[in-house]
């Protein structure tokens, strides 16, 4: 025969309705905070990456850019949106365009950069602005800003190039040595 002991103790081996529905409700309220902070590091990761491929695109442009305009020789045409320049020691001529309507800026009619928001070119004749009328050997720096289409985290940023072309006899930009970049 079972004492009155062992008969509560064989009644209190299991859980109660009530336990087992708060050890689900705390589980669930740990889950939730658990994967709301896996996403959230996830969605980081992504933007890093997003980030870094951005910034690295920008920055092969912008080193592609600076070897052709050292080499410019003498300017064709020139635009709000378009450089034709001939490059040094050679007769061959190179485009540099923005494409607005697109967002995209070409070299030599190959993508350069893509999601470009604005470009914007100026060229100097030492202090003051080379135009169209002077001579292309008082070109002395070319001046790129690029302000890509892409945000990371609210910020967005102009880039800026700065060249002295090899052909301009040294005199340079204002404040600038032959070679040296903004």
């Amino acid at each position: 025969m079972c004492t009155a002991t062992e008969r509560y103790q064989r009644a209190r081996a299991g859980f109660t309705l009530i336990e087992v529905l708060c050890t689900l409700v705390l589980l669930g309220i740990i889950s939730t905070v658990l994967l709301s902070v896996i996403a959230k590091g996830a969605q980081a990761y992504i933007e890093a990456r997003h980030w870094s491929r951005d910034n690295t695109q920008l920055a092969l442009a912008l080193r592609r850019l600076y070897k052709e305009l050292y080499q410019l020789d003498g300017v064709v045409t020139v635009s709000a949106h378009q450089l034709v320049f001939t490059s040094f020691g050679t007769d061959s001529k190179t485009t540099l365009a923005y494409l607005p309507t697109e967002h995209v800026l070409l070299l030599q009619g190959s993508v350069l950069l893509q999601d470009v928001r604005a470009v914007t070119l100026r060229l100097y004749a030492g202090d003051k602005a080379w135009t169209k009328d002077m001579p292309a050997s008082r070109l002395s720096f070319v001046a790129i800003e690029v302000t890509p289409g892409w945000e990371h985290g609210g910020a967005e940023g102009v880039f800026r190039l700065g060249v002295c072309p090899r052909s301009n006899s040294g005199t340079g930009a204002p404040g600038m040595a032959h070679g040296d970049t903004l």
